[in-house]
């Protein structure tokens, strides 16, 4: 029986995958425009130096960016909501500031050190009087009354927010489409995804709209946007950083599953943003620079044979094992692993949120102001009537909840959460036994895939799912180009709390293999991507 839905799912998608290309292969692939200010190429650790040593102003900074997200935002349908008049009023002040204080730049490091820096943040985020629909056409219009807490917390760090960028419908999905705003375009091939839930962050981040960007990761959604989009990510530790003020709000039963953290274009600007995320927690990241002696790396460049799950793409298995070989090369110890359950996780991911954040809580949502859990068959029918006001994805996604809740009454549910109790001790085993030990795992066995495509492979997302289940810190890298111009990717995984590791880890990876590649033409060969 299994064999059969193995071999029926491979057929499936095979079909799939040539349907999506000859429905893609005419179409223009798209390119973005060269940046206007050479300030856009800078990582933000690098503007917020400059801006305190007044070598740019914070004007011409903030301004760039606007112009740079008026630009990319309508090509990418990336932008949700703008502040531009009320950032460049800020960046005014911020320069005031700077040309009459007389605090220190050291200071002004250590106390803001976003001082004058521009960011973003996803749309499913308040911020004090913008609106915060996620994609949902019945909160449309929706305006936040205080800003989330890590909005807050950057704000105090000196950072000025420009916008808010797209997410999906209840920023539940791996590809970013809404009936509210539509179909968010991926940088470097305008005909495929950019990943979801934080797919506009993750855009606009990529085509130097902006330096940093604030996303948050339930099921990938952190990971897969900055593994498709060409950047680094970091998905926090559970419970280091605050998840308040986000819409939808999952509630203390799946704190630490979700969490908030940043995207950028260099690991460096992660680490600077963990650095000021993470200081309100109890259990609160270790900023300092450690020595990478004695690193220990496992990996595993698949998921062991998932039973709904793609083979891993040759061209993104190669370039794993290009990482660890380079590794070893360094002083690195490497040993392949191999962890069945890795195949269940999605299975073990779908049980484990429904047990904890309460079962037809999706359904609950979507039938929204209405009272009840949403009938996932009437709303079928609605869909291919074309009456529905929610997106195929999220009508998908009811569908399995209603099984998978059914599956929870069965025999089933028992084989499940022991498997799952029997990865968490594995990875328990790998990672807490040494302090400089991290585990390598591809983001998605594929690149971006065609808009639409994720439907086929909706449970690929697995890859990501299962760090997700174990709260523990992964950060995403960049590592590459595959051979039709579209970024590769891995994560780097650690132990509970050992985000300065996996974060240290990614800086030297980003120095061995170039780190961001621009989705678009940089005019001056020596123009020095910092």
């Amino acid at each position: 029986m299994l064999f059969l839905i193995r071999f029926g799912f491979l057929v499936v998608e095979c079909l799939a995958k040539w349907w999506f290309w000859l429905a893609n292969w005419s179409r223009p692939r798209g390119e973005l425009p060269p940046v206007d200010d050479e300030v856009l190429l800078d990582s933000a650790v690098t503007l917020a130096k400059k801006i305190r040593r007044k070598q740019v102003t914070c004007e011409r900074v903030v301004q760039a960016c606007i112009r740079r997200t008026q630009q990319v935002g309508p090509l990418l349908n990336c932008v949700a909501a703008t502040r531009f008049e009320a950032a460049v009023s800020e960046a005014r002040k911020v320069d005031a500031f700077l040309a009459s204080t007389r605090i220190g730049a050291d200071d002004l490091a250590r106390d803001m050190p976003f001082l004058g820096v521009p960011f973003t943040c996803k749309e499913s985020l308040a911020v004090a009087g913008m609106e915060q629909s996620c994609g949902f056409l019945p909160r449309k219009g929706y305006i936040a009354t205080e800003d989330s807490p890590v909005v807050k917390m950057m704000k105090d760090a000196g950072g000025i927010l420009i916008a808010t960028t797209n997410v999906p419908e209840l920023a539940f999905w791996w590809e970013t489409v809404s009936r509210q705003r539509g179909v968010t375009l991926n940088p470097y091939d305008f005909r495929r995804t950019p990943g979801g839930s934080s797919g506009g962050e993750a855009a606009l981040v990529a085509s130097a709209g902006s330096p940093i960007g604030i996303a948050t990761d339930f099921y990938g959604s952190i990971r897969i946007p900055a593994n498709f989009c060409g950047i680094f990510g970091h998905k926090p530790s559970g419970r280091i950083v605050p998840s308040g003020g986000h819409f939808p709000d999952g509630g203390e039963k799946v704190e630490g599953t979700f969490v908030v953290g940043p995207v950028a274009r260099t690991a460096a600007d992660c680490e600077a943003v963990m650095n000021v995320l993470s200081r309100p927690s109890t259990n609160k990241l270790v900023p300092m620079k450690k020595p990478l002696k004695n690193l220990k790396v496992f990996y595993m460049p698949h998921d062991c044979g998932g039973l709904l799950t793609s083979f891993v793409n040759d061209e993104v298995e190669d370039m794993l094992l290009t990482l660890v070989a380079r590794l070893n090369c360094d002083g690195a110890t490497a040993k392949k692993v191999r962890i069945p359950e890795a195949g269940w996780a999605s299975l073990l991911f779908l049980f484990e949120s429904i047990e904890r954040g309460g079962r037809d809580s999706l359904r609950l949502r979507m039938n929204y102001p209405n009272k009840g859990p949403l009938n996932p068959f009437k709303e079928l029918f609605w869909y291919v009537m074309g009456k529905s006001i929610h997106v195929w994805p999220l009508v998908l996604s009811a569908l399995v909840e209603y099984f998978a809740t059914a599956l929870l009454r069965t025999p089933v549910r028992g084989l499940v959460f022991r498997r799952l109790a029997s990865v968490r001790q594995k990875f328990r085993d790998l990672l807490d036994t040494d302090e400089n030990t991290v585990f390598l795992y591809p983001t998605m066995p594929h690149t971006a895939l065609f808009h639409g495509q994720p439907c086929v492979v909706p449970f690929n997302a697995s890859y990501t799912a299962l760090l997700s289940i174990l709260q523990l810190p992964v950060t995403q890298v960049h590592l590459g180009m595959s051979s039709d111009g579209l970024p590769i990717g891995a994560q780097v995984v650690g132990g509970p709390g050992k985000d300065w590791l996996t974060l240290a880890v990614a800086e030297e990876i980003e120095n061995k293999f170039g780190g961001w590649k621009p989705p678009f033409p940089v005019l001056h060969e020596n123009t020095e991507i910092r």
